[in-house]
Order: C-alpha cells, then structure tokens, then sequence
C-alpha cells in the first residue's frame, strides 16, 4: 500500500517527507532509485545509516554503505580497519558503476577525499608477460598504504622475497603472488595464507588502494624545509633551526 501511494507522488515537486519509520524510508528511496538512478542519503549517525543500509538490501541489490565514526576522537585514536575497508570498497565500486544507493552518516559525508579521476589512476594494473619496474611496483604499493611486512596475513599488508611479491590485495579474501622474471611479469597468482599454496593462476589484476588520502603529486619536502626555516628565522630562533637543519623532515 504504502509502495503504491509512493509511485503517485511526483518527486519534481515534492522534496519533503516526514513521519516514516525505516522501512517506509526504504521504500521510499526504493522508488526514487528507479527515477534518478543515482542516490545519495545522508543519516545523522552510523547506527541509523547502518539501519537503513539494512532496510534497503530487501529491496536493492545496488546499496553501498559508506561508514565514518561518529567521533572524531575515535578516529583520532584508532581508525577502525573494518569501517575503512568498507569504505573502500565502497569507493571501488563507485569507480565501475554510476547507478547505485550510497548511504552514509553525517562525518562520512563530509570526509575529505581524492577526485575520482585521481582515484582511478592511482589504480595498479598489473598483467602477466608485460613489463613493470620492480622497485616502483614496490614504492606504487606504499603510496597507496600497503604496509611491507616479512610475511602477508591480512588486507592491505604485501611483503618482498627476492623477486617475488606478495600482496593482499582489497576486495579479495586471498592474497596474490606476482613473480618477476627481471622486470618482466612471469606468473601472477593468488596463494592460501595458512598453506602458503597456490590456490588460482590468473592473467591481470588490479590493486585498488588501501587508503582514502592520495596526493596527485608527490610532496615537495625542500618547500615545506623553507618555509619551516624562513618561519624560525622571523622569530629569531637560531638554535631551533639547528636542530631542524640536523634532523629528517618527516610528513605525517
């Protein structure tokens, strides 16, 4: 009944709605999907966004859900690694498709993030046969916040032996295994962690990143010494500049 009196309205000119409960909402946003194709719904709080993301899932297969904590010292303190990866995944997907329900609470929405033009080139493809610089393979991986570890164990970790890399990948439940013959992909493959087996051979991949915050270009650490020297210099503060010229600049 209430999916019969939505089909009625005419969206163009009604823009307010008020008194539903979660499932009226889900209907609701339901039956405008089918019109616009592309909608973004903004809640006051996760536990509602997660709710309605919920609700939704009944009706549509084309929901994502793009989590932020409600606390900015929660985040300050301890990025939750679930809620980010399914942020990312969330940005992937909007990557391959434009007719999708985002929903998200209020910090989520006003997350700083990269363009999608930025997003999508910062993307690594990787094919087998095909040649690619071993050391910026590496050095790609970092700046798209895959930590180096001795061994992989979970998402967004990628470790190097020799002329092999493994890299757990986001988006995926199991790592892969890319092997160089010099600069040259000679076998990509995804591997069991426990076993540390090859599970799948495969021809291509692509690496999505493992972090919201991507820089266009590279930083320019000699302007920010500069400017950081120039500042101390108008204080008259020769001995904090010392140190500053004795010390790495480190950019957090």
């Amino acid at each position: 009944m209430i999916n019969d009196l939505f089909k009625n309205i005419d969206f163009d000119q009604t823009d307010i709605f008020s008194g539903l409960n979660t499932e009226g909402k889900a209907l609701l946003v339901n039956t405008l999907f089918k019109k616009y194709k592309s909608i973004t719904i903004v809640t006051n709080t996760l536990f509602e966004a997660n709710k309605l993301y919920q609700s939704i899932s009944n009706y549509n297969d084309n929901v994502l859900l793009f989590p932020m904590d409600d606390f900015l010292t929660s985040e300050a303190i301890a990025i939750s690694p679930e809620l980010k990866i399914n942020r990312l995944e969330t940005l992937n997907e909007l990557c391959n498709s434009t007719h999708n329900i985002v929903i998200t609470n209020l910090m989520g929405y006003l997350r700083f993030l990269p363009t999608l033009d930025n997003y999508k080139k910062k993307n690594i493809f990787i094919k087998k046969d095909e040649d690619i610089s071993f050391d910026d393979l590496i050095k790609k991986l970092v700046d798209l916040g895959y930590t180096r570890e001795t061994i992989v164990n979970k998402t967004g970790e990628f470790s190097v032996r020799g002329f092999v890399i493994d890299i757990f990948p986001i988006s995926f439940t199991d790592p892969i295994r890319v092997e160089f013959w010099g600069d040259t992909v000679d076998k990509i493959k995804f591997f069991n962690t426990n076993t540390q087996r090859t599970t799948k051979e495969i021809k291509d991949i692509t690496i999505y990143p493992n972090t919201e915050f991507l820089v266009e270009n590279e930083i320019d650490t000699s302007s920010i010494f500069s400017r950081t020297n120039a500042f101390f210099n108008s204080f008259n503060m020769p001995e904090a500049r010392s140190r500053l010229q004795k010390s790495h600049v480190l950019i957090l």
